[in-house]
């Protein structure tokens, strides 16, 4: 079993984030952990059924705050034979609010591995009227209002502030 965590880009400045890609392989009791160039292939140290390149992903680093001044974290649980439906919703959300609203830093779902029908998804926006201006959108009121929120059981949404660096 192969559990691969994403890797971090510095970004244009090099200071923002950085870039890494871990691999552990778990061989009974035994854990092998290799940090290298995304990219870059695996060791001989690794098993060779998972001799693949990096796969890479964009995170901010954990040294670094986001410049967000509102966050929401939601739980949707699907009604029942409609979870498949809602994840197809959520990913289509995803995808627009990403090319289409600068003013949204994260939006971001997942999906329960105990529960196929409980997600929960992190939103990150600039500021207040972006988060108005997303509700506002017309992938909005199509995939959350119109065919998103009929297929819910349940929705809740809390919203919170970052806390100021100590």
């Amino acid at each position: 079993m192969s559990i691969i965590a994403p890797s971090v880009d510095r970004g244009e400045d090099r200071a923002q984030s950085i870039r890494f890609c871990v691999h552990v392989t778990y061989d009974g009791s035994t854990a092998i952990e290799a940090m290298h160039r995304p990219g870059a292939m695996h060791s001989d140290r690794l098993a060779a059924s998972i001799n693949r390149p990096c796969m890479e992903t964009m995170m901010p680093s954990t040294t670094t705050r986001a410049t967000g001044s509102l966050a929401l974290a939601v739980t949707w649980e699907a009604r029942r034979g409609e979870a498949d439906a809602v994840a197809d919703i959520l990913r289509r959300m995803a995808s627009a609010v990403q090319q289409k609203e600068p003013g949204v830093l994260r939006f971001e779902p997942h999906r329960s591995p105990s529960d196929d029908h409980v997600f929960f998804l992190y939103e990150l926006f600039v500021d207040q009227a972006a988060f108005e201006a997303h509700q506002q959108t017309e992938h909005f009121k199509s995939l959350v209002v119109e065919q998103g929120l009929p297929r819910l059981a349940r929705r809740e949404r809390t919203p919170f502030t970052p806390l100021a660096a100590a």
